[in-house]
């Protein structure tokens, strides 16, 4: 009984290890398979996960590109920019793949924009006064104020018209936001030095070429562009004239042979003489403008001047109805 059994149990182990080599080939077949697979693919194939992820990889970077650029541009260059108030119309301005991905150097793309000196600039800012064509530049003085600048800029806005701020370097430093604000707005920011102090600019013709560039520099920080210059200066007082005329002529050389041109103005509304009234602020323009065709208007925006601003609605709705332009020095250094 006891033999019966055992010989049982051998009887069954035969057919094991036949299911078991039966297992073991066919998973050795399985595996040369997927072998055999996975290497033609690894190098002939094409894994179409890793294609839809490279195409989406180049949409999302285009998308990125697109937006980096639309979002430089706003940043650096005045908005509301319009030939006819005296800017360059960048509306079409595009900035290649290659030029922002990855330098990402905007301000060498569009420093094309920004004002440009020449063997003739001068005599073309010299001809704003002098021309006959009905055109006004309204330009401020020794700003910016947190008292009227901004009062002035909101005008500027609301009737779509641009200026030309020659602005002190000090006040700049006070007030940067407000400079960065005219400058985005597509007003011209332009230079008056940095003191105002007549015994410090004009100790020596050198002196005010300092006084430049270091009104330029505060410019510069104020509005976040390393890039910019404005090439134009307005002496304070005048470019000539005054026991000061001597060191203003050779300063007048020197700035010229530093890429600087400098201009004056040939009508004023009196609100550095003592006209304290909008009345006679206008009178007081009205009377200096006739005679000229091409109209440079002096104002200040300096802390104090208030009555300026408040004429200033009425002196632009005089000169449009009378078919005037209103342009910035862009129109002339572009």
């Amino acid at each position: 009984m006891d033999y019966n059994i055992y010989d049982h149990d051998i009887n069954q182990k035969p057919k094991k290890i036949i299911f078991f080599y039966i297992f073991v080939i066919l998973l050795s077949i399985t595996i040369v398979i997927a072998t055999i697979v996975i290497t033609y693919r690894y190098f002939y194939g094409t894994d179409d996960a890793d294609e839809y992820a490279k195409s989406n990889y180049n949409s999302e970077r285009s998308e990125i590109i697109e937006n980096a650029n639309k979002k430089e541009i706003e940043e650096i260059v005045p908005q509301n920019i319009t030939s006819n108030q005296g800017q360059n119309n960048i509306e079409n301005v595009t900035i290649k793949d290659e030029n922002i991905f990855p330098k990402h150097n905007i301000e060498e793309s569009i420093a094309s924009l920004f004002p440009k000196y020449d063997e003739t600039t001068q005599s073309k800012v010299r001809n704003a006064q002098t021309s006959n064509e009905k055109n006004v530049y309204l330009t401020f003085d020794d700003g910016p104020s947190t008292s009227v600048t901004p009062e002035i800029l909101n005008t500027l806005k609301k009737y779509n018209v641009k200026a030309t701020f020659f602005v002190l370097g000090k006040n700049v430093d006070l007030y940067p936001e407000l400079t960065k604000r005219a400058y985005k707005e597509g007003n011209y920011i332009a230079n008056h030095g940095y003191t105002h102090s007549y015994s410090s600019i004009y100790s020596n013709p050198r002196n005010v070429l300092n006084e430049y560039e270091r009104t330029e520099k505060s410019i510069q920080k104020a509005i976040g562009i390393n890039l910019y210059s404005s090439h134009l200066f307005r002496f304070p007082g005048g470019s000539s004239g005054g026991v000061y005329n001597n060191t203003k002529s050779v300063a007048r050389k020197i700035l010229e042979q530093h890429n600087v041109a400098h201009t004056n103005w040939n009508c004023l509304t009196g609100d550095a003489e003592g006209y304290t009234s909008v009345d006679a602020q206008l009178k007081r323009l009205y009377s200096t403008a006739k005679g000229y065709d091409s109209l440079v208007i002096l104002m200040h925006d300096a802390a104090g001047k208030r009555t300026t601003a408040e004429a200033l609605p009425k002196i632009i709705e005089h000169y449009q109805s009378e078919g005037y332009t209103f342009k910035t020095y862009y129109d002339i250094m572009k």
